[in-house]
């Protein structure tokens, strides 16, 4: 997975190119969604979960 945590206060945000392919759905070139935790090991978890959220919608 070509994604990054980053941290940003207290709370953890993934941040992700949006994939060629996906160009014509979502106009954002990145995307950055707020993890809403302040654990790193949490926010790793979540991070997969919520990128295939975005594949699959």
């Amino acid at each position: 997975m070509s994604s990054s945590l980053i941290r940003r206060g207290r709370t953890w945000y993934l941040k992700r190119r949006v994939p060629a392919r996906f160009v014509s759905v979502e106009s954002r070139p990145v995307i950055w969604e707020s993890l809403k935790t302040d654990l790193q090991s949490v926010a790793m978890q979540k991070a997969e979960r919520v990128w295939t959220g975005y594949l699959e919608a």
